[in-house]
């Protein structure tokens, strides 16, 4: 009878008693049990208990190992800590990673393996494709409106066929190396609904130059300048050089003999 009636008065006066917020961890990782007739935990109640936690308090933040569990308690300690994880990390500081930019069917770029050092693409989720072996090219996919090509479904590289309300197909096109300049100077921009950059794209232009290829030679004129482009031409010729002041500098055209 003496016992229940001093359990109910030691209940009955808990409820006028607030413990502290930090979470006492007992050094085998178990939470710090409350001693008979008090009302909140204490270390001093840890079973078996070499170390005297008794007046140690631990912080209150959450100590989690990489792993995701909860950091234990290290022993002969009383708070948990992060130095007792077990070891699950990869030393990547050797590591060379590939200069291949990886991306996953999905579009998105590879993510890192677990206890891996680089990105893969068997790390990619739901890959109906095994992309592991796959080394896509270096160029630079644009698609028509200037957004990058994405990777088709049931692919590994990006590709111009998948490029979102593209009318034309340019998968299978290649275009010229030439690099066609407008009238003003400027790139030729890429005509709608086709796939490779064009002179009749350019705008004000009132030559047609859709059918002329320049020729791949880096044009000067005398002063070290870029040759301009002739009005009326497509090309750049050194004959549009602006005339040079000095006698020497208009030698350049002419073809001397000594007699």
């Amino acid at each position: 009878m003496s016992f229940f009636f001093s359990l109910t008065a030691t209940k009955y006066l808990c409820r006028q008693v607030y413990c502290t917020a930090d979470l006492k961890i007992c050094p085998d990782g178990t939470p710090a049990p409350i001693p008979e007739g008090e009302c909140c935990p204490s270390l001093a109640a840890c079973k078996k208990n070499a170390v005297d936690c008794s007046h140690t308090a631990c912080t209150a933040d959450f100590k989690v190992c990489p792993d995701g569990t909860e950091a234990p308690v290290p022993e002969g300690e009383c708070c948990p800590s992060l130095k007792a994880c077990k070891d699950t990390t990869v030393d990547c500081s050797q590591a060379i990673c590939t200069m291949d930019f990886k991306v996953c069917p999905d579009g998105t770029p590879a993510p890192i393996p677990e206890g891996e050092c680089c990105p893969s693409l068997k790390a990619c989720k739901n890959t109906a494709v095994d992309c592991s072996q796959t080394m896509c090219t270096m160029d630079f996919k644009v698609c028509p409106d200037g957004t990058e090509a994405p990777v088709p479904e049931g692919e590994c590289c990006p590709s111009l066929k998948a490029c979102k309300n593209t009318a034309v197909d340019c998968s299978q096109i290649m275009c010229t190396m030439d690099f066609k300049v407008c009238p003003d100077g400027t790139p030729a921009p890429i005509p709608e609904g086709e796939c490779c950059p064009s002179l009749k794209a350019c705008k004000n232009a009132t030559l047609d130059c859709s059918q002329a290829i320049c020729t791949m030679d880096l044009k000067v004129c005398p002063d070290g300048t870029l040759a301009p482009i002739p009005k009326e031409k497509c090309c750049r010729d050194v004959k549009a050089c602006k005339q040079a002041s000095s006698t020497a500098s208009n030698c350049v055209f002419l073809n001397c003999s000594i007699k």
